[in-house]
């Protein structure tokens, strides 16, 4: 199996596992706002976004090993449509009622930024970030212990949930762009 179609089979899993992870009705609106170099227009339904993805998956399997600057560009939008999809789905699950959409804070900010970073850097960054959120979780599961207002627990047990679902996100990030990076370098002594 050449590397293209390696990279291809390691990316159309991790869309299997998207959609794998939301069991939601294919008519449901997404209200959500994405760049416009991800998804062609917003407030489509669920079906509409995976269909663009699928197409962005379509396109990297017709690309030969000659055209890496086109493989580097679609690996990486499919990696961040399927980011981008998959938190407005969570984000989605715990506020369905919210009509209004957040207006974009720093965080939304932050990760603008760092999509704007070279693969390299952004998996430092990741790598930063998975660590922060290891010692935030082991902190959460040490207030759980400590708590005896039920209240409470079950507020800190909320809050490890969100951080945990964060650090599956962050390691999913990371193997994204570990494959990427793999792939260019295997390219490099290749070519």
């Amino acid at each position: 199996m050449n590397d293209i179609s390696h990279l291809v089979q390691h990316l159309r899993l991790r869309v299997d596992a998207l959609y794998a992870r939301y069991h939601a009705d294919p008519t449901q609106k997404i209200k959500a706002k994405f760049d416009r170099s991800l998804f062609r227009q917003d407030s489509q339904t669920l079906s509409d976004y995976l269909t663009q993805i699928e197409e962005t998956l379509a396109l990297l399997a017709d690309f030969s090993p000659v055209q890496k600057e086109q493989l580097i560009f679609f690996s990486e939008k499919l990696a961040a449509q399927c980011a981008a999809l998959s938190e407005a789905l969570q984000s989605a699950e715990q506020r369905p009622n919210s009509e209004c959409p957040r207006p974009q804070g720093r965080t939304e900010r932050l990760k603008q930024a760092l999509n704007l970073l070279p693969p390299r850097e952004r998996l430092v960054k990741y790598y930063e970030a998975l660590q922060a959120l290891n010692e935030k979780i082991a902190a959460q599961q040490d207030n759980v212990a400590a708590c005896t207002d039920r209240q409470q627990q079950i507020h800190y047990l909320h809050q490890l949930e969100i951080t945990r679902q964060r650090r599956q996100r962050c390691l999913e990030a990371i193997e994204v762009l570990e494959e990427y990076l793999n792939f260019q370098r295997q390219n490099k002594e290749n070519g």
